[in-house]
C-alpha cells in the first residue's frame, strides 16, 4: 500500500518531521531521537505497513500486536511510538491521495499522539506511550477527529462510534459544529452510510451523573442528545482516568476535588456507589435500529 516505505525522506526522518508538526513534547522527541532507527528495520516493514491497512478486517489491529512483540523490550513503548509516527507519515499520503481528505483533519486526528503522551504524564508523571493498542484506528483511517469529537466506523455492526477526546469542547455550539461536519464528511468517505446510527459509550452518559451535574452544564446538554440504551458497571471506574486524571489503582480517598463534579463523584464513590458507563444512540440517527448497548 505504501510502496517502498524506506525510499523517501532520506534527508530528514519522516517520524521526526511529523512529530515536530504535531508539536510533540520536546523531551519525548529527544528520547525518540536517541533510539536507533527501529522503524527502518526491514523485519518490521510488514507490521508498519499493516498498521494502515483498512481493506483487510483486523489487519491493522493484528499488526499493532505483532509490532509490539517484534520490538521486544520497550520500557516506555517509545520504539512503538516512533514506528507509529513513521506509519502516520504514510497515512497522510493516503489522506491526500484517493480520499482527498483536508490536511487539517489529518493533523486534528493525529493530534492523539501528543494528547496521549501528555495524558499519561498527568496520570503517572511519565509521558509514556500507553495507547499503541488504540492508535491503529487512526492510522488505518477507521477513526477521524472532526472538530471536538471523533467518529469511528465499526464494520461488523455498520454503525459509527462517537468518541470524546479529553480536550473536547462540549459546548452546544462546538458539538453542533462537529456533528454538522460529520454529516457531510462521513458520507463522503463511507459512501451510502448517511442513515447509519451514531452510538456512544462513555462515563459521561452514566445515569449516576444525573444528580451531580449543574442544570446548565455542557455535559448535561451533551447527554440530552442521546437516547439512553443501557449502562454497565466496571471493575475499574473509567472516570478515574478521564474525570480525575489519576491511575486506575488510586484509592478513592486520594482523588482530587478541584471541580464541583469531582467533589460530588468522589463522595459518591466513597459512599460505595459506582459510576460505570452509559450507552446511547444519537437522537436523529436511530432509523430502524434496535436498542443497542456497547458491550
Amino acid at each position: 500500500m505504501f510502496g517502498n516505505l524506506f525510499s523517501r525522506k532520506k534527508e530528514k526522518a519522516a517520524w521526526l518531521e511529523l512529530a515536530e508538526e504535531l508539536n510533540m513534547p520536546k523531551d519525548v522527541v529527544k528520547a525518540l531521537a536517541a533510539l536507533r532507527p527501529v522503524e527502518k528495520d526491514p523485519g518490521l516493514d510488514e507490521y508498519i505497513e499493516g498498521l494502515g491497512n483498512l481493506a483487510i478486517p483486523g489487519e491493522a489491529e493484528n499488526a499493532e500486536a505483532g509490532l509490539e512483540m517484534a520490538l521486544g523490550r520497550d520500557p516506555h513503548h517509545y520504539k512503538l511510538l516512533r514506528c507509529m509516527l513513521y506509519a502516520a507519515w504514510f497515512t497522510r499520503a493516503e489522506y491526500k491521495g484517493f480520499l482527498r481528505i483536508p490536511d487539517q483533519i489529518f493533523l486534528d486526528t493525529m493530534g492523539c499522539f501528543r494528547r496521549f503522551v501528555e495524558e499519561c504524564r498527568v496520570r503517572t508523571g511519565s509521558p509514556d506511550w500507553d495507547r499503541g493498542w488504540w492508535v491503529w484506528r487512526q492510522l488505518s483511517r477507521r477513526l477521524f477527529r472532526l472538530g471536538a469529537l471523533e467518529y469511528e466506523w465499526l464494520d461488523d455492526e455498520e454503525i459509527f462510534a462517537m468518541h470524546i477526546p479529553s480536550d473536547a469542547d462540549l459546548s452546544p455550539e462546538s458539538v453542533d459544529a462537529s456533528l454538522e461536519q460529520a454529516k457531510t464528511f462521513l458520507n463522503c468517505v463511507y459512501l451510502g452510510v448517511q442513515d447509519r446510527p451514531i452510538v456512544c459509550r462513555s462515563w459521561l452518559l452514566s445515569p449516576a451523573l444525573e444528580d451531580m451535574l449543574d442544570e446548565n452544564s455542557n455535559i448535561r446538554s451533551f447527554r440530552k442528545r442521546f437516547r439512553f440504551t443501557g449502562e454497565r458497571q466496571e471493575e475499574v471506574e473509567s472516570c478515574l482516568e478521564w474525570l480525575f486524571r489519576v491511575p486506575p489503582d488510586t484509592p478513592y480517598e486520594k482523588l482530587p476535588e478541584e471541580t464541583s463534579l469531582q467533589r460530588k463523584a468522589k463522595a459518591y464513590l466513597l459512599a460505595g456507589g459506582s459510576i460505570g458507563t452509559g450507552s446511547g444512540i444519537l437522537i436523529g440517527t436511530e432509523g430502524d435500529w434496535e436498542d443497542w448497548t456497547w458491550v
